[in-house]
Order: structure tokens, then sequence, then C-alpha cells
């Protein structure tokens, strides 16, 4: 039986409560606000991390601003979401994804991955944010797989792809089959308060979201698997719930421990 994934978790001041009392309830933490990284590994301590840029198709790191924290994390993978607000030829998306890798490479080492992340789908829902070719994920497999990049397959990200898209969610990831998913995000998406349709909320899973992840893992083996669940600043402080995030870490690493 191969070796059960990695469990991590967004940095919130509840999940280091929680790793106070076992400090074992997580392998890594998961850093992605960019003004406060300085301040979040000071109160993390010597903690394993995972930086999760909030990139897109088109931008570029500032490898200036972190190459420092990449290095001293000794990083695996670095990501890119796949979002694009237009439909382009998949050569040029190929040679972007392919000077990000080369790039990667030469900053930190050809053993360094660049994941290139599923991003949620809405089409008229919420217009302008992204154009429906990118909600493909053989698309992006394509994509991926021509430049030398892996993948983060985000299942609540898929979940919301899904339902605008009117397909059942396990046919929508189906074309990653067989490709290299690194990591696997996880979390609750729930409806829109005000006009109902699924959205990207990053809520305490339901159901719904195990029985996905049960599903997903298995199929894809990914290395990590991370709970995007909590956080810090006004965006998360009412969506991170300590018992809240204790109730799924301790689901999430049962499961793990089951696939193996």
């Amino acid at each position: 039986m191969d070796d059960p994934a990695r469990l991590g978790a967004n940095y919130s001041p509840q999940l280091m409560e929680l790793l106070q009392e076992e400090p074992r309830r997580v392998d890594f933490l998961k850093l992605s606000r960019e003004e406060t990284v300085e301040e979040d590994v000071g109160a993390a301590g010597e903690r394993t991390f995972l930086l999760h840029w909030n990139l897109t198709l088109g931008q570029r790191p500032d490898w200036e601003r972190w190459l420092p924290w990449l290095r001293r994390f000794e990083v695996p993978w670095v990501n890119i979401h796949f979002i694009g607000r237009d439909a382009r030829p998949q050569r040029d998306i190929v040679a972007e994804l392919s000077a990000l890798v080369q790039a990667t490479g030469e900053h930190l080492g050809m053993e360094t991955a660049v994941l290139v992340e599923n991003a949620p789908y809405y089409g008229e829902l919420l217009p302008g944010r992204c154009n429906r070719e990118f909600a493909r994920l053989d698309f992006l497999r394509d994509c991926a797989e021509a430049a030398g990049a892996r993948i983060l397959l985000d299942l609540a990200h898929a979940r919301v792809s899904a339902a605008t898209l009117g397909v059942d969610v396990r046919e929508h990831i189906r074309p990653l089959q067989g490709a290299q998913v690194v990591e696997i995000h996880t979390t609750g998406p729930a409806p829109d308060p005000d006009r109902g349709f699924l959205r990207d909320r990053h809520l305490e899973m339901g159901e719904a979201d195990y029985d996905l992840l049960r599903f997903a893992l298995p199929v894809h083996r990914p290395r990590a698997v991370t709970l995007e669940y909590g956080g810090t600043g006004p965006k998360f402080v009412w969506r991170s719930d300590k018992l809240a995030l204790k109730r799924q870490l301790r689901c999430l690493r049962g499961l793990l421990c089951s696939v193996g």
C-alpha cells in the first residue's frame, strides 16, 4: 500500500491553537496571503509550509519577492490558476506555462514542479471572469502536459464548474484520470446567499465534498491534500471556526489513511 497523501490546511490562528494541542494534526501549512507572509511565518514557527500563489495565466511571479521564502521552505512545487477571460490558441497558453516551468527550474531547480490549478467557472452568472474554454479539464490537461507542468485539482472549483455546466462532477473531472495530479484542494462550496447558484465560498465541508474526495483519492493518488477552510483577515474571520476545522481535519486524516 502506498503512503497516505500528506495533509495540509490554510494557516489560521485557529489552526495554530489546534496544533498546540496536537502538533501532528497537519503535515504542512498553506500560506497564500503575500502581504502577511512574514507575520504568518513568525507566528507559526518552525513548521513545513507550502506557498500558494494567487497568479493566473498571463501573470508572472515576483521572483525577487518570493525567492527567499521559496528557498527557505524548499517548496516541492509552485502553482498558477488556469483562468482566461478570452479564448486563446493552445500554443500561446503552452508557451506561457513553459516559460514559467523554465523560470521555476532556473530559480529553484528542475525538481520543483509547476502545478496548473482548475478555476471555478460561473458562465453568465458572473460574466467576464473566465471563458468557458478554460473550464474544460481536457484542455487544462493537454496544456499542462505539453508545457511539462503538472496539475492541482481543486474539488470545490470542480463542483462549481460542473454545476454551472449542468454536468455530473465526476464526469467533469474524468479527463484528469491518468494525468499527473500532484495536489488536491478541498473545502465546502455553497449556494450564493442572494442568487442561489453554487459558489466557491470556502465553508465547512459537507457530505457531498467528502464523497467527491473519496472518489478522487484512489483515482489520482495525489501527494498532498489541502483543506482550504480558515484563514486570516476580514475575508476569513467568519469562516475560521476552530471546532469546524477540527472536525474536518479529523475526517480528512482518517480518509487519507483509509485510502493510503
